[in-house]
């Protein structure tokens, strides 16, 4: 196993090898290291970083990446650096109960697939650059304000009323951006929303 740089992610992918020879990339998760052995398995073998199995045999209070909101969909969950969930508790029947990184709580059936361990490269967020090159490096050019176009340029342009819409029309502030389809209201426990009203009582 061998820790890479990949540039269209935040956190580091691992090169993996497989008992046959084939090589494959993994989402790196914190805490391996080189010659570190990973193992995907149905059943619960021991808890260790990087172990990749249902959640229905990972134990409660566990900290996942990569987590699958329904089944062989893939990880869609915790994928940015430094990033996790939380396993709160299993249920009798085949729901288990997860906290995601936005601190909303929704159930996911026992079958789903998840890592063990949180994304690697936990000093993402403590990156700042240090001159506008670093940026230009990285093909993100400057961004003018739209008030600051002209009117034929951008809605907000010219001297008249700012509407507040996008380059495209469509609205900018105000407007929920999660997608309808992500996953079923009715799995969701705590939604955001009322988990900030708390935090401000």
């Amino acid at each position: 196993m061998r820790k890479e740089y990949d540039p269209y992610r935040t956190g580091f992918i691992n090169l993996v090898c497989y008992i046959n020879g084939m090589l494959s990339y993994y989402l790196g998760t914190e805490g391996l290291k080189r010659r570190n052995v990973l193992r995907t398995t149905n059943f619960f073998l021991e808890f260790t970083k990087g172990y990749t199995m249902k959640l229905k045999n990972i134990p409660e209070g566990s900290l996942l990446n990569s987590v699958e909101i329904r089944k062989n969909s893939g990880g869609n969950l915790a994928r940015a650096a430094g990033t996790f969930c939380i396993l709160l508790k299993k249920f009798s029947s085949d729901k288990i109960l997860i906290r995601l990184p936005s601190k909303e709580e929704i159930f996911l059936k026992e079958n789903c697939i998840a890592t063990i361990g949180r994304v690697s490269n936990l000093n993402h967020k403590l990156i700042y650059g240090y001159k506008a090159g670093q940026n230009r490096w990285r093909n993100k050019r400057p961004l003018v304000r739209g008030v600051a176009r002209n009117p034929v340029d951008h809605p907000h342009g010219g001297g008249g009323g700012k509407h507040l819409v996008t380059m495209w029309g469509r609205i900018a502030k105000n407007k929920p951006t999660r997608k309808k389809n992500k996953f079923h209201q009715n799995l969701v426990v705590l939604s955001r929303k009322k988990k900030k009203k708390k935090s401000r009582k």
